[in-house]
């Protein structure tokens, strides 16, 4: 009697994403020992990444160097995208690198800067180096020296004694400052002046005029340079900084609403030195969350609050300004800190940052005090501890994408990207991770649906499914599997791979026995199947909106009637199906209400967007299998040619045979 096949599915493969600590026979189906060049969509499908292409370069296009960026939007919400070198910045303008002079006196020649915002400015710090700010006046890039406040102030006088009324001006004597607008011009000029209250100071008139002066009347004066940090933060109105060349344990902040004072009003500075659990330590970066202040260190992580209940997540309705004047100390978590600055990313609900042993939560890490093997990266946890070990930590570059929900971990010396989606962890708390690799990028920033990067030739961003016009390899390889048998001989009669993806993309389904690395292979092509959702009207094909309905529109369940370039039937020029219902009164529809009848129309490839070209379709392939052994494994690779592709499920059939 013939041994009856048996069969096994693997439905969404690689939903828990890469595990390459544990032993691969043990992990559950859904873990990948390989995921290469992945992510997990929104529908908890392993798919290929998406590409990149250059957003701008200089012109001509030439090599720059680019090694970091930061998007700015001023109050008139006009956007500024600057990029810099180690010794030149740029800004985008259209797809075109403009470079910005800089103005100042320093000698600039590395590009490990820290940008930030506050009221109108762009900030940028690295230690060694004064820190330097963005002119919008001028288009320049200034010291911060160069920086001039102002303020509109009244003059009264007496003889030749002028009193300036200044609110809260933050003014010690002997500073100078100078007078412009008032009408009788003895009032100007630049004086040096005596402080009499907090609100009010005097100076000296070179002749007596009339009083009050009249006019609109402005002050501006300079400040002291602000400490040269390597860490810096836009948070609670004022920046925070800290990580000098000869000071790597006290924080400062500005005055509010003013980045450029560090010397008056409310700014100030804290030494965190003797809050430090175990002798002396750094600070690596710093934090904002829950109207707190997070200052990570090396193996220290201390927040600061101006109120007990600072800092704690399950806070609600609580304060969400910090005083400085008022802080106090949260809580000290010894024992595991941030070892790069650039790791550190604020998802709206948590903070983010690497460790010397992984990627970890900062809320996690609050509610189990540093609990070991307790961290986001606990799958992939030694694979992340050696990339560190070989990395230069400044160089280590990260960003958290909203609308992918990913945090991507850049590591430049190996090109490689670790992906962590963040959806929704896993049982253990630990998050899916995939890896991207051939990634020589300098830098990462997500924001507003996009992913912008830098590298030696530009900026860069992520999209659609080619490499700057190259195709990449999408590689998954499942865990290692004895269908419940580990004594007994499988001989691989079938497989059915379903997939979702662009026609006419080639890939290889690959079958692994007995933990050896020769895999038997199968190539096979996307050809037809029925078109998935992206294919609908509300998704990928090109059309315009129609104000009624005729013999070329299709309507979607919202009653919007979209024209599309369709033939009823199948030709060189439209290739691509679609499926669509016809209804009783003779139009079409992308949704069946029960009563219509469904048919297939065809389209142009050149009329589907990008990210979905050449239409989506989901079909299933079957081929015949080959090999056997006691273990197997299954492998997919494709070189991506311009469209999206995932995997929905593999079905594997067996016979058994004999028993080891």
């Amino acid at each position: 009697m013939a041994t009856p096949l048996q069969s096994a599915s693997i439905a969404a493969p690689g939903f828990f994403g890469l595990n390459t600590q544990e032993s691969g026979i043990t992990l559950e189906s859904g873990f990948a020992l390989q995921a290469q060049n992945c992510v997990i969509d929104k529908f908890g499908r392993l798919g290929a990444r998406k590409g990149w292409q250059y957003a701008a370069q200089t012109d001509p296009a030439a090599t720059v160097n680019l090694k970091g960026m930061h998007r700015f939007v001023d109050l008139n919400a006009v956007e500024r995208f600057g990029c810099w070198s180690d010794d030149t910045f740029y800004i985008k303008t259209g797809a075109t690198l403009v470079e910005v002079p800089y103005t100042g006196t320093q000698t600039i020649s590395e590009g490990n800067w820290q940008a930030v915002t506050l009221n109108d400015r762009a900030f940028l710090f690295q230690a060694g180096y004064e820190p330097l700010y963005f002119d919008i006046p001028t288009q320049t890039i200034r010291d911060m020296s160069q920086a001039e406040s102002t303020a509109t102030v009244t003059i009264t006088s007496s003889s030749t004694t002028a009193t300036v009324t200044h609110t809260s001006h933050g003014f010690s004597d002997g500073n100078e400052v100078t007078i412009s607008g008032a009408n009788e011009t003895e009032y100007n000029g630049t004086f040096t002046i005596t402080v009499t209250s907090v609100d009010e100071y005097e100076y000296t008139l070179n002749n007596s005029t009339s009083s009050p002066a009249t006019g609109t009347i402005t002050v501006s004066w300079y400040h002291d340079i602000p400490p040269q940090a390597n860490v810096a933060l836009s948070a609670y109105g004022r920046l925070w900084v800290a990580s000098t060349s000869s000071d790597k344990t006290t924080v400062y902040w500005s005055d509010l609403l003013d980045g450029t004072d560090w010397g008056s009003g409310t700014s100030g500075s804290l030494d965190i030195s003797s809050i430090l659990v175990y002798g002396n330590d750094e600070i690596t970066g710093l934090g904002a969350h829950n109207g707190a202040l997070i200052i990570f260190c090396k193996q220290n992580i201390i927040i600061l609050g101006d109120s007990p209940a600072d800092g704690v997540s399950t806070q609600s309705g609580g304060n969400y300004n910090l005083d400085p004047t008022a802080l106090q100390l949260v809580e000290v978590i010894s024992g595991v800190g941030c070892i790069a600055r650039d790791s550190i990313q604020n998802t709206g609900t948590d903070i983010v940052f690497l460790s010397e042993s992984g990627l970890r939560s900062l809320g996690r890490v609050i509610q189990e005090k540093s609990q070991p093997m307790r961290d986001l990266s606990k799958n992939v946890r030694d694979d992340i501890v050696q990339l560190i070990e070989g990395e230069n930590k400044a160089n280590i570059k990260s960003t958290y994408s909203e609308s992918n929900a990913f945090y991507l971990l850049s590591f430049p010396s190996t090109q490689s990207v670790y992906c962590f989606d963040m959806r929704a962890p896993l049982e253990d708390g630990s998050a899916r991770v995939t890896i991207w690799d051939n990634m020589g990028f300098t830098d990462w920033l997500g924001f507003d649906g996009e992913i912008y990067m830098t590298d030696t030739n530009g900026l860069a961003r992520y999209f659609g499914y080619l490499d700057n016009a190259s195709t990449y390899r999408m590689v998954y390889f499942t865990n290692y599997f004895d269908l419940g048998s580990p004594s007994v001989t499988k001989i691989l009669k079938r497989l059915a791979v379903t997939v979702i993806g662009g026609t006419n993309q080639n890939f290889f389904v690959k079958a692994g026995f007995d933990y050896e690395d020769q895999y038997y292979s199968n190539s096979l092509t996307l050809e037809g199947g029925t078109v998935y959702e992206y294919g609908t009207v509300d998704y990928g094909v090109a059309g315009t909106t129609a104000v009624s309905q005729g013999a070329d529109t299709v309507t979607d369940g919202e009653g919007n009637h979209v024209t599309i370039d369709f033939s009823l039937t199948s030709s060189d020029a439209y290739s691509i199906p679609l499926t669509v219902w016809l209804d009783a009164d003779t139009f079409y529809y992308n949704e069946d209400d029960g009563s219509r009848t469904e048919t297939t129309v065809y389209t142009r490839q050149s009329d589907y967007t990008a990210e979905y070209s050449g239409g989506t379709l989901v079909d299933t392939l079957r081929i015949a299998g080959r090999g056997s052994g006691s273990v197997m494994q299954l492998g997919f690779e494709a070189d991506l040619q311009g469209s999206a592709l995932s995997i929905q499920k593999i079905d594997v059939y067996v016979k058994q045979g004999r028993t080891l």
